[in-house]
């Protein structure tokens, strides 16, 4: 239980998630978080972001880590070169 422990908290999502339960729910799922454990430490991670779009969204609903994924290229299929 986060407030027994006090221990920070890590939520996570990916571009799918955020897609599947919609840009609001999500908005509001880390407002709730923060305002219900107001002294627990909290960071909201994009994971494997695939485009810049995707992390800057991220970024503009709250989320305090993103990680941009490279790896392919925006087909989504063609490993990048990294060129």
């Amino acid at each position: 239980n986060v407030k027994e422990t006090g221990a920070p908290v890590i939520l996570q999502a990916s571009a799918g998630a955020r897609k599947y339960a919609g840009e609001g729910f999500i908005k509001h799922l880390i407002q709730a978080a923060i305002e219900s454990y107001p002294n627990i430490p909290l960071v909201m991670h994009q994971d494997h972001g695939q485009n810049p779009d995707v992390c800057q969204g991220a970024i503009d609903l709250g989320f305090s880590s993103v990680m941009m994924d490279g790896s392919l290229e925006a087909d989504g299929k063609t490993i990048a070169s990294y060129e």
